[in-house]
C-alpha cells in the first residue's frame, strides 16, 4: 500500500528540490529519538548500529513522498557501509522483472536517465527518483547489488478488481498466501474503505487478496535476491509493508529464517498512534 500517493508530481519535485538545497541542515535534524518498543527502551545511534551489526536483512519503512524519511535512510545506509562494508539494497520501488536493467545501471553500462526510462520509473513508481538516488548511490559505491523486489503492479491491480481466477501468471510460490491475523485484515479494510470514496475498485475480498499477494511476491523476490548474493541487505518499502511484521518481514521469515531487523520512521506528531511492539525500532523525526 502506498501511503499518501495522491500528492502531485509537481509538489514532489518541488519538495525534492527544496530539500536538496537544505539537506546539510536537515540531515543534522532528522532524529529526535530512537525507540525500541520490543525491548522497552530508547537508544542512541551507536547502540542501534551495534545491534544492526548482527542482522543480515534490515527492513526500513517510509512514507514514499516524505523527504525526511529518505534522509533517515541515507543516514542509516551511510553508517552501515562505513562500519560494515558492502551493503546490498532491495527496493519496493523497482520491479523484479527489471533486474537485468538494474544490473546494467549498477555496472555503469547505462546512464541514470536511460536506466529510469527503461525501468519505467515514472509509470511504475512515480515518486521523484531524486529522493532515492542517495541510497542507490551508497549501495553501488559499497560494491553492493541493487535488487528490484517490486511485484508486477498490473497483475496486482487485476487481482484487486477480479481476484486470481483469470490470471495466467504463476504469481504465488508453493507456500501460498498467508492471511495474517485479523488485525491485519482490519487494517487493510480501513484502507480499502478510504480508497472506495475516490476510485472504482473491486470487492474487499479481491482487494485484500491483492495486498496479500503483493507482500508474498516481494518476500519471495527478496528471498531469491538474498540467496543469489547473501550479504547484508537493506530493504526499503512503505511503512505499511513493514509495521507489525505483517507484510514483507514475516513472509520473508517463512522462507528464510535469518536474523532480521525492522525500523519504521514516524514524525513526532504521530507519537500518539504508536503502539507497543509495533516494530523492533522506531526512528522518530522532529
Amino acid at each position: 500500500m502506498k501511503k499518501l500517493k495522491g500528492i502531485s508530481m509537481f509538489f514532489l519535485t518541488f519538495i525534492a528540490f527544496f530539500c536538496s538545497s537544505t539537506q546539510i541542515i536537515l540531515a543534522e535534524d532528522v532524529i529526535k529519538e530512537i525507540l525500541s518498543p520490543i525491548h522497552g527502551q530508547g537508544l542512541d545511534e551507536e547502540r542501534l548500529f551495534s545491534i544492526l551489526e548482527g542482522r543480515l536483512v534490515i527492513f526500513l519503512g517510509e512514507v514514499h513522498s516524505n523527504p525526511t524519511h529518505h534522509m533517515v535512510h541515507e543516514r542509516i545506509l551511510k553508517a552501515l557501509v562505513s562500519r560494515y562494508g558492502v551493503v546490498n539494497l532491495a527496493m519496493e520501488a523497482l520491479p523484479r522483472k527489471a533486474q537485468a536493467i538494474i544490473d546494467r545501471f549498477v555496472e555503469g553500462k547505462i546512464p541514470e536517465a536511460e536506466f529510469l526510462k527503461q525501468v519505467q520509473w515514472d509509470h511504475v513508481w512515480g515518486f521523484d527518483y531524486g529522493l532515492y538516488r542517495p541510497v542507490v548511490d551508497l549501495a553501488i559505491s559499497s560494491n553492493g547489488r541493487v535488487w528490484g523486489i517490486g511485484a508486477d503492479l498490473d497483475a496486482i491491480k487485476r487481482i484487486a478488481r477480479s481476484g486470481m481466477q483469470d490470471l495466467k501468471e504463476d504469481l504465488i510460490s508453493p507456500l501460498g498466501v498467508y492471511p495474517g491475523p485479523s488485525s491485519y485484515r482490519d487494517s487493510v479494510k480501513a484502507t480499502y474503505e478510504a480508497l472506495g470514496q475516490h476510485r472504482q475498485i473491486g470487492p474487499f475480498e479481491h482487494f485484500f487478496l491483492a495486498q496479500l499477494a503483493r507482500d508474498e511476491l516481494m518476500a519471495e523476490n527478496l528471498k531469491n535476491a538474498f540467496l543469489a548474493d547473501p550479504k547484508r541487505t537493506v530493504v526499503i518499502a512503505g511503512n505499511q509493508h513493514i509495521v507489525n511484521y505483517w507484510g514483507i518481514p514475516f513472509r520473508f521469515l517463512r522462507r528464510l529464517g535469518l536474523p532480521i531487523a525492522t525500523l519504521v520512521v514516524y514524525s513526532d506528531s504521530q507519537r500518539e498512534v504508536l503502539r507497543p511492539y509495533l516494530n523492533e525500532f522506531l526512528w522518530i523525526t522532529p
